[in-house]
């Protein structure tokens, strides 16, 4: 276990963007089945299915910061037509059967124990195609679950604390709490996300993974990569949110098949980068070296 250090890479910003991105879709070249772990994390979100396939929606513009797995909810939103909602439950029908709100939360936790699990193989497998090493996709579960799993329990107890705000303080003053709310989530979500990353990146302990991870999410360079990711999602959202509501479920699963590759993409570009700003290289997509050819045509030492 390394303590890596950080890197602002302020005399560099638009080159380790370009370079970060341009990783990304180099990833997902070289290892495109790892497009199957935001598939996954997409489907198993049944209820934004459920209720993007009942919305009379022609397309969205959706913005998204870097998360540990962007799928296809991170270019789409389901809109809701019951209003407030708890883990998709209408606060209404919360408040008069409050233990239909812990069966959701009883589904939620699997959901996120599930991608937590597939998230600690899925980084672990980007990270190993950035650092040029063969994939242990055991080996990642066992090393990179306990950070991935935190992860997945904070954005758990998130959800929980803000379900349960908006519940108890009363209908007439939930659309007021939902401008902090919404804003805190950003926050939280930009500065928790590096640490999933550099505590896979250098395989560290939930706690010092967290630590680094801020330290970077303070870094401008980091800043600056997450505004272009934001960019990024919103250009893709638009085609993709089209397609995806053109034709009920049918079409969101295609939409969602499309989503993945992208989402690879953008985890790929995060891995890069937060590698580069704790001094790691990327060396795994160098092109070999080839040493000059002997007589028979093959090439000699390198």
């Amino acid at each position: 276990m390394t303590t890596p250090s950080t890197v602002d890479g302020t005399d560099d910003r638009g080159g380790s963007l370009t370079a970060a991105f341009a990783a990304g879709v180099a990833v997902t070249a070289r290892r495109p089945l790892l497009a199957l772990v935001p598939l996954l994390a997409g489907l198993t979100s049944t209820g934004q299915f459920e209720r993007a396939a009942r919305a009379d929606t022609a397309f969205q513009v959706n913005f998204g910061l870097p998360a540990p797995v962007a799928g296809l909810w991170t270019f789409l939103n389901a809109p809701s037509r019951d209003g407030l909602t708890a883990f998709g439950t209408p606060l209404g029908t919360v408040r008069d059967q409050p233990e239909l709100l812990a069966t959701a939360v009883l589904v939620a936790v699997v959901g996120l124990l599930l991608v937590g699990l597939l998230t600690a193989v899925y980084l672990g497998a980007i990270d190993d195609v950035l650092a040029g090493r063969g994939t242990d996709h055991r080996d990642n579960l066992r090393r990179h679950a306990p950070v991935t799993l935190a992860f997945a329990a904070l954005e758990l107890l998130g959800i929980v604390a803000v379900a349960f705000g908006v519940l108890g303080a009363g209908r007439p003053r939930a659309p007021v709490l939902l401008v902090p709310v919404f804003l805190g989530a950003l926050v939280a979500l930009y500065l928790l996300t590096p640490g999933v990353y550099v505590g896979v990146a250098a395989d560290l302990a939930p706690l010092a993974a967290f630590r680094h991870g801020l330290d970077i999410a303070l870094t401008g360079a980091y800043l600056l990569f997450a505004l272009a990711h934001a960019a990024v999602v919103a250009a893709v959202s638009v085609p993709l949110s089209a397609l995806a509501f053109s034709a009920g479920l049918p079409s969101l699963l295609l939409g969602a098949l499309a989503a993945a590759p992208a989402g690879l993409a953008l985890n790929a570009a995060t891995m890069a980068l937060v590698r580069r700003q704790t001094g790691r290289e990327n060396t795994g997509l160098r092109e070999p070296t080839r040493g000059p050819e002997s007589v028979d045509g093959s090439a000699g030492p390198e």
